[in-house]
């Protein structure tokens, strides 16, 4: 009760987590369904025998049954500690007198129990255990140097109309030394039976009951009455469990019930810092004397987050990206993006933004790249790839290629050795030239058309660069 657990999710630098969720699953809850202190019942001061005392105990009940045509008498007082100083328990009693007479008259299948119903609301059951604490205080006489009569009466631990447990008086007093003996029953053989664990929502009844099962005689000498005492009873249970029905929460938020040890939470929020802390808990809190409950679950955890830090770099030809193109050509562009996702998480959608003029031709990622992936990408918002067919972790350089139009048009070349500027496309070491050009005036580029660099490199025929010359011009609105 009250308790919390608490897991955490490295973010990684630059990261900005927005959203998280949470599959649970597996969700078991261990507690105790019975109140078998029996702290807080009012002891009536009277320790008669025939005594009921069920109106003075919550949630028990005492009943009888009588087999022959005798008139035993059958008991079922409740003992506060403060009223029985000897053992300083609040108790439950079981006891059956003689009919009377000479001989200690009971009858086969004479007996007597305390039982409690309740309410079982959960799934499949997967461990169970019963316990209590016996005090036999037997009245059976020795016959013949034996205490064979004590066999014939016993404690019989009754779930669901199957007897769990069987115990003969004259071994219980051997085992608790004519004091109290904790019994502790395990319920692994009866898990599967429907009888004791059915389906879905059980009713239950434990009952604890003192029965006479010995010989078919019916008289002997077994003494005055038999009376066992019972203590701190408990019936534990571990099964499916709704997360509704303890309250579990992630991060303060309630998880939704899917079925029996099932459920699902969601968290809008922004994290920044790593780590990111996920705690769960669960509301409900219980009685006192009904003790604490334990959960067990496993969770699939998944912060979707965004990545913050610029890392791109746009002027012409930054690291990364290369353009081709010739006279009347279009641009052909190629382009590596470096993806690297943080250690534990999983990329599960990526966007690639580009000029909405680039027609993109090819993409490849870094476990295969030598094949065209693009097919499997959504390319229909112009600007945009969408990709959602990739390794849950992408991580390396992914290959983009894409053909652009060509905004540079009417390319004049001049030069002029010793006169006035000529038309010539041959150049002599010492010559002067001016070259001219138009930049398209398209939509697409018409905000920063007058941003524009012009870059020269002379090469020799073999291709090498001879000299280079930039320089930056800003045409007018027409592109000139």
């Amino acid at each position: 009760n009250g308790t919390s657990q608490t897991v955490e999710m490295d973010l990684g630098s630059g990261w900005e987590g927005y959203q998280l969720n949470g599959t649970i699953k597996n969700l078991y809850e261990k507690r105790n369904w019975v109140n078998g202190t029996f702290h807080g019942g009012t002891d009536d001061g009277s320790g008669s025998s025939g005594d009921n005392d069920s109106q003075y105990v919550s949630n028990w009940t005492f009943k009888s049954y009588e087999t022959g045509g005798g008139a035993n008498s059958f008991s079922g007082n409740y003992f506060d500690g403060i009223g029985d100083p000897v053992t300083g328990e609040d108790y439950l009693e079981l006891r059956i007198d003689k009919e009377g007479g000479s001989n200690d008259a009971y009858d086969k299948y004479d007996k007597c129990w305390w039982e409690t119903i309740f309410t079982l609301p959960r799934g499949r059951v997967i461990e169970g255990e019963i316990n209590l604490a016996v005090y036999p205080e037997t009245q059976y006489n020795l016959v013949g140097g034996t205490g064979e009569f004590g066999t014939h009466f016993s404690i019989q631990v009754i779930l669901n109309d199957q007897v769990i447990d069987d115990k003969n008086l004259n071994w219980l007093e051997d085992q608790g030394q004519n004091g109290w003996y904790p019994l502790k029953l395990q319920l692994t053989n009866w898990l599967d039976d429907p009888n004791v664990f059915p389906t879905g929502v059980k009713i239950m009844n434990l009952t604890i009951q003192l029965i006479r099962n010995g010989p078919s005689f019916e008289y002997a000498q077994y003494g005055d009455y038999q009376q066992v005492f019972i203590d701190n009873v408990s019936l534990s249970v571990k099964a499916q469990v709704n997360a509704t029905q303890i309250g579990l929460q992630m991060n303060e938020q309630s998880v939704s019930d899917i079925d029996w040890g099932n459920g699902t939470v969601g968290q809008v929020n922004t994290w920044i810092t790593t780590p990111v802390e996920v705690k769960f808990n669960s509301t409900e809190v219980r009685p006192f004397e009904m003790g604490g409950y334990e959960v067990d679950f496993t969770t699939d955890l998944n912060l979707f987050a965004r990545k913050m830090s610029d890392d791109s770099d746009y002027l012409p030809n930054f690291n990364g990206t290369s353009f081709e193109v010739r006279n009347d050509s279009s641009v052909a562009w190629q382009s590596y993006a470096r993806v690297s996702v943080p250690t534990g998480y999983e990329e599960t959608n990526m966007t690639i933004e580009f000029p909405e003029d680039l027609n993109i031709t090819w993409v490849s990622n870094a476990e295969y790249p030598d094949t065209n992936i693009l097919k499997y990408i959504d390319n229909s918002t112009l600007g945009i790839l969408k990709i959602s067919n990739f390794s849950e972790t992408p991580d390396g350089f992914w290959w983009v290629k894409g053909i652009s139009p060509n905004y540079c048009s009417d390319l004049i070349i001049y030069n002029n050795a010793t006169g006035p500027w000529v038309l010539n496309n041959t150049f002599l070491s010492g010559d002067y030239i001016n070259i001219t050009a138009k930049i398209t005036n398209s939509p697409l580029i018409s905000g920063y058309i007058q941003q524009t660099s012009a870059k020269l490199h002379i090469r020799f025929p073999n291709g090498t660069i001879w000299t280079g010359q930039t320089q930056f011009q800003s045409p007018d609105s027409n592109g000139l």
